[in-house]
Formats: C-alpha cells, structure tokens, sequence
C-alpha cells in the first residue's frame, strides 16, 4: 500500500494534466482507506469529484466521502459534502439525491438540533416528497415528533410536559403525614407544563398528514403511522392531566350532597376521557409495532396511576384545615376522594402488568418497558420490589487491532 501511494503521488506531481492523474486521486483515496486513513481518504475523494465531476465514477467517490466523513464524525464536512453531492447530481440522479438529502437528518438528530431537524425535513418534504411512498410517512411522523418536543420549554418526564413531585416508595406502610395533603408523598404528583399552541398545532397537522399519507404495509411505514397515532393521542393525554380537581369540596354531613354533586359529576367526565385515552392506545397496541405498543400499554397504567395519584395527593380545602373540627372534616375530605383513588391506582397495577407482558410476548424492552416496571416498583413495592443493583453505563472499549475477514463461503 506504501508503494501504490507513493506511485499515486508521485504521478499527479509529475503529470498533472495525464488523465491517468485523475485515476491516481480516486486510487489514492481506496488506499487511505483500506489501510483506516478514513480523513485523507474522504479529502482525496472530494479532491477527485471536485476536479473531475464529468467521470462516471464522481458519484462513487462523493458518495464514499460522505460516508468517511459520517464515520469520523466530521458533521459539517459530511453536510457540505452532501450538499454538493445533491447540487451536482441531483439533475440526473434525482433518486440518489433524495437519498442524500435524507440521509442528513441522521447528522441532526445525532446532535439533537431540533431546529435543523424541522429545517431539514420541510425541506425534504418540499422538494422530494413523491420520491418515495415510506419516507414521505417517515418524513412526516419525524416532523410531528420534532415539532412536539420543541413545543414543551422544560425537559420531559416520560415523554410528557410536566414537573413530577414524589418520593421513593419502599417496603413500608406509608402514612399520611402532611397536613395540607391527603395520601402520602410516594404517590405522583404531576404539574402539566403548558406547551407552545404554534408548534403543537404543526405537530398535530404533520402527525394526520402521516396517518393520511400511510398506505403501504412495511415495517418502517407501519412503525411511523403507529407514531404518528401515538402522537395524536399524547395531546389528548396532556389535556386529561391537566383536568383540575373542583375546589371548595366539604365532605361534611352539612354539605356533603352538593359536594359529592360535584365531585362524581367530575370523577366521571374524567373517567370518560380515560376510557377514550385507553380505546386510543389499545388501537396502537393491536397493531402489532413492539416499539409503539410498548409505549402506548406504558401510557395505559400511566392513565390511571396520574388519575389515582391526583386524588391521593389532593390538597385539603384550607377552610378544612382550620377550626375545632380540623381534623375531623380534612379526614372526612381525605376518605372521599382516597376511597376513588384506591380503584384507579388497582387499575393502573394491572395495566403496568399487562405492558409487562406485552413486552415479554413482541420481545421488545425499551425505556417504556422499564417504565412499567419501575411503577409496579413504585406502587407494590413488597410485590414488585425495584432492582437496587448498581448498574454503570460502559465507558471503556478496547481498540479493534485486526479484523478476520470471514471465509469465502459465509461471504
């Protein structure tokens, strides 16, 4: 390899007119790469399509640099090189320009530009839309997800726009100790986040463009519509979490019948939009996506335990909390709602078993599968007690000296 690199350079010094010259450029390039001078060779081959873009092989090597320049991690370089790529040949290799046009939305989402990604893909949509049938879903369900994560100004909890109060359950009885407070403080306590209109509104269009632009049956399109439904229901989602409890309730026998009035007047609206939420997801469930339908049977007990957790960390009516009779009306208002409470948090048990097992059978484990498990951890601590191992991510890796090639017949 030394002595071809030598024979390579030294030709381009010495005939750089020769149209062997141009050959050397490309040749030069494969053999900074074969021997891992991945950098140099992306150079060489950029050198090559730059100077020489009339060869029929100037596609091949713009097309190697760019996949150098990926390998590396030279973002930038593989974006400029990309873009030339698509300028010089797009006019008459508009299927391989739509390719790498889209390929650059993995260099986004690498660094988790939200913006570029938006950029990127409206600009996909714009010009390479009817390029192909799959990506135009994909293109679509990615927008949406961007445009939603984009919507929500503080980090996610799960998935949702919201701030989580609770502490670590353990295999203990808890009692109520907070006087201002029903329960105690292992149940969640979720403060929706309100989201940004202008970009939920796009999200939600670019998701039902997904949906409508859906019509083939492979995995890649089924995934993406699955997304993009799942991305449609996690409005409604926020929306039902963000239902507030009625105030001035008192449970006690003076005004306990205008009070439950109210109350189980609320109980079941919400329990209504719980019902579609779970129609919702279960749809996404039964189409048979492991990475979806994990994520929407995690939502399914997080419908319920959001549900139980707002009843059981309800805020005791200040008028409640004063007086002769304090204690007696705050227990009186904390047994009303915790007596609705208590169904809802056994519905969310069995929903997080259920996820569990949906996982076991599609075989599909991700941080929604984990999810389910550290509830039931959370809920029934003695039944489902959490793993407390410690468990470090890996940081070290050891340096591949040589590679085997494989024999001829596994080729």
């Amino acid at each position: 390899m030394g002595a071809a690199k030598l024979v390579y350079e030294n030709l381009a010094k010495l005939f750089p007119k020769s149209k062997l010259t141009a050959r050397s450029i490309a040749r030069l390039g494969n053999v900074y790469a074969q021997t891992a001078f991945f950098r140099e060779a992306a150079e060489k081959l950029e050198e090559y399509a730059a100077k020489y873009a009339g060869e029929k092989d100037a596609y091949d090597a713009l097309s190697d640099a760019v996949g150098f320049r990926k390998g590396i991690g030279d973002d930038a370089q593989a974006i400029a090189d990309t873009q030339t790529f698509v300028r010089k040949f797009g006019a008459q290799k508009p299927a391989e320009a739509a390719t790498a046009f889209w390929s650059l939305g993995a260099i986004y989402e690498k660094q988790n530009d939200l913006d570029a990604q938006i950029r990127h893909l409206r600009g996909y949509l714009a010009t390479y839309r009817a390029s192909d049938a799959t990506r135009e879903v994909m293109a679509f369900a990615k927008l949406g997800q961007a445009l939603w994560q984009k919507a929500c100004p503080v980090k996610t909890v799960d998935g949702s726009c919201v701030k989580a109060e609770r502490e670590l359950s353990l295999r203990i009885a808890h009692h109520r100790t907070d006087p201002t407070h029903c329960g105690d403080a292992t149940k969640v306590k979720l403060t929706v986040v309100p989201r940004d209109e202008g970009n939920v509104r796009a999200a939600m269009a670019a998701f039902a463009a997904a949906i409508a632009a859906s019509k083939g049956t492979d995995r890649a399109a089924l995934y993406y519509t699955a997304l993009a439904k799942l991305g449609l229901a996690e409005r409604d989602y926020e929306r039902y979490l963000a239902l507030p409890l009625p105030t001035g309730l008192d449970f006690t026998p003076a005004r306990a019948a205008r009070s439950h009035k109210r109350f189980d007047s609320w109980l079941v609206g919400k329990r209504d939009v719980a019902l579609g939420l779970k129609h919702a997801y279960e749809a996404i469930v039964k189409l048979g996506d492991g990475a979806t339908a994990i994520a929407s049977a995690s939502r399914l007990g997080q419908v319920y335990e959001s549900f139980s957790g707002q009843l059981f960390r309800a805020e005791i009516p200040a008028n409640l909390r004063t007086g002769p009779y304090a204690e007696e009306a705050s227990q009186t208002y904390c047994d009303a709602v915790t007596e609705a409470a208590e169904p809802l948090e056994t519905e969310a048990k069995t929903a997080y078993q259920l996820c569990l097992q949906t996982s076991t059978r599609l075989g599909w484990f991700s941080d929604a599968s984990r999810v389910c498990e550290r509830e039931l951890g959370q809920l029934d601590p003695n039944q489902w007690p959490t793993a407390s191992e410690l468990r470090p991510s890996p940081d070290q890796i050891s340096r591949i000296e040589a590679v085997e090639n494989p024999p001829d017949d596994l080729r």
